[in-house]
């Protein structure tokens, strides 16, 4: 019998587990340890022991610690795949107690939104330097700010005005991404053009390529 405490060691040793970026690890470490959590406030303390009213039980508890349907449904998905993953390690049988449980449905005028054309405009002109530069090549090009913040002059072909560069989200994969650099950009007084180093990629004294002003072909500044 597999003990629940050594649940999460024990996947992250199976060759039979997923292979997330660390971030997404970091979640379902963090979902793994509220549950164990609970399994031992209850005094389950191996995997033989959850049975599907146990993991009906867990998640009536998660639900009422209100959390939203969007995470209380990655909670679960979560706890289906470790019963997979250790089904054969852990000697159990096929049926896996989470499968009956059903997902929750989103809750209408929840979540993730669109930002409006006031909002957008209200949040660029409220931000100062590198931020506010940060927003505007954001706004443009539709990458993330992680990537933005990542940007490297030997990523930019200035002729042709475009950016090409793997996006962190598929940094695993190595799939890269080809953006235009659009003209025009809002002008800002207190950016000048400077070129600094290739490799340069943080926003001070200069080093990024948005500190640089325009990036393209004019030499400009217009962000």
């Amino acid at each position: 019998k597999l003990a629940i405490a050594l649940g999460w060691d024990t996947r992250l040793a199976s060759a039979n587990r997923s292979n997330p970026k660390e971030r997404t690890l970091q979640g379902y470490q963090a979902i793994w340890a509220r549950f164990a959590a609970w399994a031992d406030r209850k005094g389950l303390k191996s995997f033989h022991e959850l049975d599907e009213a146990a993991a009906l039980a867990y998640a009536d508890d998660l639900w009422r610690s209100q959390v939203t349907p969007a995470t209380y449904n990655a909670h679960l998905q979560f706890l289906r795949s470790q019963w997979a993953c250790l089904r054969v390690l852990a000697g159990l049988s096929d049926t896996n107690p989470w499968s009956s449980l059903k997902s929750k449905a989103a809750t209408p005028n929840t979540g993730r939104r669109a930002l409006t054309p006031i909002e957008v405009r209200t949040a660029i002109g409220s931000a100062e330097g590198s931020l506010r530069r940060l927003l505007v090549a954001g706004l443009l090009t539709g990458a993330r700010l992680s990537d933005l913040v990542g940007m490297k002059w030997t990523d930019l072909d200035l002729e042709a005005e475009t950016w090409t560069f793997t996006p962190i989200k598929t940094s695993r994969t190595g799939k890269t991404l080809t953006l235009p650099l659009l003209d025009p950009l809002p002008s800002s007084p207190t950016c000048a053009p400077r070129r600094p180093s290739a490799s340069g990629t943080k926003f001070s004294g200069g080093t990024h390529p948005l500190e640089a002003g325009r990036i393209g072909k004019t030499g400009q500044p217009t962000l």
